[in-house]
């Protein structure tokens, strides 16, 4: 079970606190002779958002040297080529009335596996998944948002200023070096107040998507 590899210096552990990820190593180019990390291609599962169901891109890290590594694999963090921002509408009060108006909701990820990330408790997932995080970045406050930011937040020059991480749902180890294959839940819950009086009395005062993000998954 969990990451294998044909180079035995993968599985030493350096002494300094990572588990590792059974992120996936290459060792095909003789500029990097203790391996390298490829970029994890992935794609998005929303069935309630036609906007970006069926996106594809990929997760480039940010040091493909991977110069960190234990007994499951390396510690990475990776940017993602996905920052989207989504359809949605905001509720504006003007000359009396209570107007409809389009706004834009940004929405970005990264992946990490990090030697400070605790592993997940979920008993269905193998050991060198465990430490797997997405981070979920939108413009809007979110409810998950715990203070904690990507540790690839300037690497990646990521625009977001809110953020969730979360493991993934399923995950498996894939054989010598192989990287996994998972899947990660895209549910986004942000705060949104009402308008406490005026036209738009009761209504939500916050940019709502027109899309539905409730069983959107990303898949590696």
């Amino acid at each position: 079970m969990g990451f294998t590899a044909t180079n035995p210096a993968i599985l030493e552990c350096c002494g300094c606190g990572c588990v590792g990820c059974c992120v996936p190593l290459r060792y095909d180019n003789p500029q990097y002779p203790g391996g390298y990390i490829p970029a994890i291609p992935f794609e998005i599962m929303a069935p309630g958002c036609p906007e970006i169901d069926g996106a594809t891109g990929s997760f480039p890290p940010v040091d493909p040297t991977a110069p960190i590594k234990g007994r499951c694999g390396a510690c990475a963090t990776f940017c993602s080529t996905v920052q989207a921002v989504l359809a949605g509408t905001f509720r504006v009060e003007l000359g009396g009335m209570c107007m409809t108006s389009p706004c834009g909701f940004k929405f970005c990820l990264a992946l990490e596996c990090t030697a400070s990330q605790e592993p997940a408790t979920d008993p269905l997932l193998e050991p060198c998944c465990s430490r797997f995080r997405l981070w979920i970045g939108t413009d809007v406050t979110q409810v998950e948002d715990n203070g904690q930011r990507p540790a690839s937040l300037l690497d990646c020059q990521l625009a977001c200023v809110s953020w969730k991480a979360v493991a993934p749902t399923s995950c498996v180890c894939l054989p010598d070096g192989g990287g996994f294959s998972g899947r990660f839940p895209l549910a986004i819950n942000y705060y949104c107040p009402s308008f406490p009086s005026g036209p738009c009395e009761g209504e939500p005062n916050c940019c709502l998507l027109n899309c539905d993000l409730s069983d959107a998954e990303l898949v590696v």
